[in-house]
């Protein structure tokens, strides 16, 4: 912690089981003034604060974002930032006009692995977990999204569902394809792209995602790029899958 002056002023709407471990760490690296849950109106919080960690179910991302955005507060937002890209592009704008940082969770980018594309590529997820598989999309293919981020980007993507017993899809871009297993049925657990094993890695990689956020991000470009593709994708990947 040496590395830290002084440490930021942080409030944090949300506090389920994800928001836990991170406010675990915040509580670490940072000054947490309040930390509300859902029988509490966020709107009577202070915004004298550095930055906001929203961490609250998907559908209250946006008016949450969008409140403490107009306020010129800098804002953390669980992933995704919104399941609609108009809006995402609406508190991007916001932030940009209110000049203030906005930075979505891509906590497998701090994994830092170094993952090879070729012209077949295999993405694999397996665990034993409630939901199903249209949730499976937000909850576990968001992330993998922007890992591919880099190798797909702007270019022309066609999506084909192999089967809905399990989210098994594939993506054709460029001459490449990637084939998508996602299973929550399974007793063990595996995340694999290509021969990286993704459950293997240095660190804490949620500290070093909010520690960087907290206090070395300066520029949230490359953030918004792989945020907006994944929601792009996300809802690409929806329109093909029946609830």
């Amino acid at each position: 912690m040496a590395i830290i002056k002084k440490f930021k002023s942080v409030g944090v709407i949300g506090r389920g089981k994800w928001g836990q471990k991170i406010i675990k760490i915040l509580r670490y690296c940072s000054s947490v003034k309040y930390i509300i849950g859902r029988n509490t109106d966020y709107k009577k919080c202070s915004t004298d604060i550095d930055w906001v960690f929203i961490l609250t179910p998907n559908k209250t991302h946006y008016k949450i974002c969008k409140f403490f955005l107009k306020k010129g507060v800098n804002v953390f937002c669980e992933k995704p930032l919104s399941p609609n890209l108009r809006q995402a592009n609406n508190l991007y704008n916001l932030a940009k006009k209110n000049k203030v940082l906005l930075y979505v969770d891509d906590i497998e980018i701090f994994k830092n692995k170094k993952i090879k594309f070729f012209k077949n590529n295999y993405v694999r997820r397996e665990k034993k977990d409630k939901g199903t598989i249209y949730s499976l999309i937000e909850r576990l293919f968001y992330h993998d999204a922007y890992l591919i981020y880099n190798q797909i980007k702007k270019t022309k993507v066609k999506i084909k569902i192999n089967s809905q017993k399990n989210l098994d899809f594939k993506i054709n871009f460029n001459k490449k394809v990637v084939n998508f297993f996602y299973s929550i049925k399974s007793p063990n657990k595996v995340h694999k792209i290509n021969n990286i094993n993704l459950l293997f890695f240095k660190g804490d990689p949620l500290k070093k995602m909010i520690i960087y956020v907290l206090y070395k991000l300066n520029n949230y470009s490359k953030n918004k790029k792989r945020s907006l593709f994944a929601i792009k994708i996300c809802s690409l990947l929806k329109k093909n899958i029946i609830k």
